[in-house]
């Protein structure tokens, strides 16, 4: 390429600045989504890349049957590392959030956990002071990130001091050993504090009880399909009654997949394939742009073709063109994606950063040679073929008929993807509503739940009377774990009329009297715990019917159950099945039984004065235990937060589509203005004739309409298999309703004959004589 050309190419662009200015519009649009999309989805395929040993890390996965968990007995890391030569390192790991870390009078909520001696030895997080060889010198030992050491100590050497730590019913001495840097934001494990695992308690280390995560790193080369078969059984080795079983998950996927399948892999191939579509149809935009203004140029090009200017170098000329839009609307694309970054990054709840790396490098090179390949050769053929005799003569669109059903098939393309989108969109948006709507079995709204510590934990019944005093306040009742929403501790149940060999596992909760009540459980057989009866003093369950069913308890109400191997108690009652987990899973085995001591206190409250409600919890909460580090939570905004991943692709689809729609009405003018112009004469004739303006504007919308049918017949099905797709990882859905459909057929008519009468009507208004006069 030379100067010339470019002065050529600039020349021409200049010419026909609504031209240039339509199709750079078109292309930086398409190139603004690819660039968003390509960020996100380089962010989140980068999470844990940074450690060393990334691809001979894997997770220990416990398979229940159908079911998966990460949980696994904490002997098995010790096992796994002294017994399988293929093992190079294993390593346990437990957190969990809402964890009181104090020095002196400094105290914090923060996630935290155990983890052995080989952790940082399998993990590269780096460590900034303490042995990297022996980081838990002390069974008390504790490592701390960058971030904790100055949130307590400041500018002071943390090294060799004590904080406690505050969990449910342990407080734990323990000395800093170790401070590493924060741990990165792309990190799928996180913490701020991780102790020795050499003084969990004992139900940490038992073959039959499941605890932490347990992490090994293989030798390289080694097939994990027959590790796998090694260690399938070690369950009922060490225990003959155990029914679960031992696999490896490769680390690499530990953020993108979920551990039943599916997980946010599908986003990543959903969006790469929308980043292609919005793309391809700006591409299409420009051959359409293109093409309905090469009449313009055909008698140039057949002056050039007698004047003896080759085929290559009209090929060359045209593709320069392209390359000059293409790179004009990626520099637009770039700078427009910096300026919005900080409103996408709000949006979608990341950090995606725009810097000069060989990934953006790369992304900007294919997007460049994808948009001048797909945009650029077939308009530069199209003008190298024209025969100049006929350009010459002005019958170069006679027999055009094949360049016109290409153009028809690149409208029906564009037409596909588009209502492709505004289904997938209107299908996500109604799954999502479904999600916050659905009746969930118990009440949440005006739910806030306090984390308690302390002395707090054991004096519920003054919690109670004192907070009751609030005429704001409806109900309180206390839990040992959340209240509702149950993620772990599990036990297997025992009926001694249940069938030899079949294990049924149930989650569990210890709860007070007043917890049917704020939650508006229903019992639908039996009663609840009272204080009218001697439930304190013995031991009886309340199960939902799930557990009932499980356990095929025909007469539920009296049946004797044991629950930790042989602590048999009465079942007193059975209340209604209600979600204890995510709409990502089905309804779980529940059973509640009545404490003393409790790690959550929930309080349902009105909604007005919420603020000085919350100040009055605090102020008696903090008379009864005043080390008590308050904090709260609604439980309707924690349930909204368990689906943000699914608002952000939400968000994500509405955005583009919004774009792709945009995109979508400049082709279509661009076809709609070169029809006309090729029909312009017959539009004068016909108004001559007689016809009137609504006459000419029902024909000329008509072949629109019958190609916006086909592509809604073509779109539909391939809109289900995607929604199909994105909902399979949830166990409870929305049904596709028909008017999605509808109503997608509808306004895609509507949008088709809008922009295709605005064009039509200067055209059709104008009069004939002024048409034909020069014929």
């Amino acid at each position: 390429m030379t100067i010339k050309d470019l002065k050529t190419s600039l020349r021409y662009l200049g010419k026909n600045k609504t031209f240039t200015f339509i199709n750079i519009l078109g292309l930086f649009l398409g190139m603004f989504c690819v660039i968003v999309i390509s960020l996100w989805i380089n962010y989140e395929k980068e999470f844990d890349r940074f450690h060393d040993n990334y691809d001979q890390l894997y997770r220990v996965v416990n398979n229940w049957g159908d079911e998966k968990d990460v949980s696994c007995p904490g002997s098995l890391a010790g096992y796994l590392r002294n017994n399988y030569p293929e093992v190079v390192n294993a390593t346990t790991y437990s957190v969990a959030s809402n964890i009181k870390l104090s020095y002196t009078d400094e105290s914090n909520w923060v996630r935290g956990g155990f983890a052995d001696s080989t952790f940082f030895r399998m993990f590269s997080f780096p460590i900034l002071y303490g042995d990297h060889n022996n980081i838990y010198p002390t069974p008390n030992s504790a490592v701390i990130t960058q971030d904790m050491a100055e949130v307590f100590f400041g500018d002071e050497n943390p090294m060799g001091k004590m904080m406690i730590i505050e969990y449910e019913d342990m407080e734990i001495e323990m000395e800093i050993s170790g401070i590493i840097e924060n741990v990165p934001e792309n990190s799928s494990l996180q913490f701020d504090f991780l102790m020795s695992s050499a003084i969990a308690p004992e139900g940490y280390y038992i073959w039959t009880n499941n605890w932490p995560e347990v992490f090994v790193q293989l030798k390289e080369n080694t097939p994990v399909s027959n590790f796998d078969g090694k260690i399938t059984d070690l369950a009922k080795r060490h225990d003959p009654e155990a029914i679960n079983t031992f696999e490896l998950k490769q680390f690499r996927h530990e953020h993108l997949y979920s551990l039943g399948g599916g997980g946010l892999i599908r986003y990543v191939r959903i969006f790469g394939v929308i980043a292609f579509m919005v793309l391809l149809i700006a591409c299409f935009n420009y051959i359409n742009l293109s093409t309905a203004r090469q009449s313009e140029r055909q008698k140039d090009i057949g002056v050039k073709k007698v004047l003896g200017i080759t085929k290559a170098l009209i090929y060359k000329q045209s593709l320069f063109e392209v390359a000059v839009i293409t790179l004009s609307a990626l520099i637009l694309a770039f700078l427009g994606v910096k300026l919005f970054l900080p409103f996408l990054n709000n949006l979608l709840n990341k950090n995606l950063v725009l810097e000069l790396t060989p990934f953006i490098s790369i992304l900007s090179l294919s997007i460049i040679i994808f948009t001048v390949i797909v945009s650029g050769v077939y308009p530069a053929f199209y003008l190298g073929s024209l025969n100049p005799v006929c350009t010459l003569t002005g019958n170069s669109e006679t027999g055009s008929d094949r360049k016109i059903t290409l153009r028809k098939i690149l409208v029906v393309c564009q037409f596909t993807f588009t209502i492709i989108l505004i289904i997938s969109l209107t299908g996500m948006y109604k799954q999502i509503q479904y999600i916050q709507n659905k009746d969930l079995g118990f009440r949440k709204e005006g739910i806030v739940i306090i984390p308690l510590q302390g002395n707090a934990q054991n004096q519920l019944p003054v919690i109670k009377d004192k907070l009751m005093e609030n005429p704001n306040i409806l109900n309180v009742t206390g839990s040992s774990f959340h209240p509702v929403l149950q993620e772990g501790e599990t036990s297997f149940v025992n009926w001694k009329e249940l069938p030899e060999k079949t294990k049924v596992s149930t989650k569990f909760n210890y709860v007070d009297y007043n917890y049917v009540n704020t939650f508006d459980i229903d019992i639908i057989e039996g009663r609840f715990f009272s204080d009218e009866y001697a439930d304190h003093s013995s031991r009886v369950f309340v199960i939902n019917e799930e557990l009932k069913n499980s356990l095929g308890l025909t007469e539920p109400v009296g049946s004797r159950i044991a629950l930790y191997g042989d602590q048999y108690g009465t079942v007193i009652g059975v209340m209604k099945n209600f979600h204890n987990e995510t709409l990502y899973d089905r309804i779980r085995e529940y059973t509640l039984m009545l404490g003393q001591s409790f790690n959550y206190l929930s309080i349902n409250m009105r909604s007005q004065n919420v603020t000085k409600t919350l100040e009055f919890a605090e102020k008696e909460l903090k008379n009864i235990e005043p080390s008590l580090l308050f904090s709260y939570q609604f439980l309707d905004e924690e349930i909204k937060n368990k689906y943000s991943r699914d608002m952000v692709a939400g968000k994500i689809t509405s955005l583009f589509t919004i774009l792709s729609l945009i995109i979508s009405s400049l082709g279509l003018s661009g076809l709609v203005l070169f029809i006309v112009n090729r029909y312009l004469k017959e539009i004068g004739i016909r108004k001559v004739f007689g016809a009137r303006v609504s006459d000419i504007l029902i024909n000329l919308n008509s072949e629109f309409i019958k190609w916006a049918i086909l592509s809604l017949v073509i779109a539909v099905p391939v809109s289900i298999v995607i929604l199909n797709e994105w909902l399979t990882d949830f166990t409870y859905k929305t049904d596709m309703s028909w008017w999605i459909f509808i109503l997608t057929g509808i306004g895609t008519l509507f949008f088709i004959v809008s922009i295709v009468s605005v064009q039509c009507w200067k055209s059709a208004s104008k009069n004939p004589v002024d048409i034909l006069k020069y014929e």
